[in-house]
């Protein structure tokens, strides 16, 4: 273990015990993220960011959960993700990441966004797909950027509005990684496109007909199974049950995120393994799409898992690989370098 990552552990055990009653509250529960089981903590609040349709019912709460710093001051805001294949999972998932990101100044924001099935864990009745439908997943997120920019929220302002900047980042697993790749590369950044966008185990391009097929590595266990091909057909209100092997119909390429990069996308940071349930050639998608802007490669960061330890790794099974990596590279796009002390930044006034 180097230094920085004890370091880093220490001081999330330390602002868990000492500070646990102000800000965190440890309930006692635990979340095992990766390889580590890391104590749940109680956010701070828990609020409507926005008020949207579940079919004919016109009053759905989407909902965060607000995880503040130890220290009151003006922090950037970063949206924690949850991933489920389009068609489940719910906050609670990344309650322990958005814990740790708010440890080290961030203004953490776990969110929920509505799915492609029916979802017992937010009272969802009715599913939501990718665009163009609407209303469609990446739209709930952004509803989510917009938000976290100016800390209003439907009740009036947030709790988060005496501390915030306005620079607002995301980490996002999975279909939360895909849907932080479409709310980075379109809208505009003074409402609800990302300033900068982790993305671990992302689907980036739906149509990739290498993608569709892949039968899994052979060094890798997939409990689960690899339905890669029939979540992306289902989230793209097509039948899950078709030809894999066929000429990918339009509405995969519709859907797909990466058809939305251009050249004045928000700085990424992407991660992803050899055995990657997600498929590795979803990596490398992303990787050459970007090539012909030519992005700068201190900004636009990819990292390939190749440990044993993570080489079979989906999503958020990666977290404690990068998760030092993943703060210093949000502070770096997203903290002034002024606010910045030793890669933890400075409370700034409020």
């Amino acid at each position: 273990m180097n230094p920085l990552t004890q370091f880093k552990n220490t001081v999330v055990v330390l602002v868990q015990i000492v500070l646990g009653f102000a800000c965190f509250a440890v309930s006692g529960q635990a979340l095992t993220v990766g390889q580590t089981s890391v104590p749940i903590a109680t956010p701070n609040a828990t609020e409507t960011f926005a008020i949207v349709t579940d079919g004919p019912n016109p009053n759905f709460n989407l909902k965060w959960d607000v995880y503040l710093p130890p220290t009151p001051g003006r922090y950037p805001a970063v949206l924690v993700i949850f991933g489920g294949e389009f068609k489940d999972g719910n906050r609670s998932e990344v309650a322990a990441i958005a814990a740790y990101l708010a440890s080290y100044g961030f203004v953490a924001l776990a969110i929920d966004y509505r799915v492609d099935q029916p979802n017992p864990r937010t009272g969802q009745q009715f599913p939501v797909y990718a665009p163009p439908a609407v209303p469609n997943q990446p739209g709930d997120v952004k509803l989510a950027v917009t938000a976290a920019r100016l800390g209003v929220i439907p009740s009036g302002n947030s709790i988060i509005r005496n501390w915030i900047t306005g620079q607002v980042g995301a980490v996002g697993g999975s279909s939360g990684a895909s849907h932080a790749l479409w709310c980075a590369a379109t809208g505009s950044l003074s409402t609800d496109k990302l300033n900068a966008a982790v993305l671990f185990s992302g689907a980036y391009e739906f149509d990739d007909p290498a993608s569709l097929i892949w039968q899994g590595d052979r060094r890798c266990r997939y409990p689960g199974g690899l339905s890669f091909c029939t979540d992306l057909y289902s989230y793209c209100h097509l039948n899950p049950i078709s030809n894999c092997s066929a000429t990918p119909p339009p509405q995969l390429h519709e859907g797909s995120p990466i058809y939305q990069v251009g050249a004045d996308v928000s700085p990424l940071f992407w991660v992803s393994d050899p055995g990657d349930l997600i498929t590795p050639y979803q990596f490398s998608d992303l990787a050459n799409w970007l090539g012909p802007f030519h992005v700068n490669p201190l900004v636009f960061k990819s990292v390939w898992l190749t440990n044993r330890l993570y080489e079979c790794n989906h999503s958020f099974d990666n977290w404690q690989a990068e998760e030092g990596d993943v703060v210093t590279w949000l502070h770096a796009r997203l903290v002034p370098s002024s606010d910045r002390i030793g890669g933890v930044q400075r409370a700034r006034d409020r």
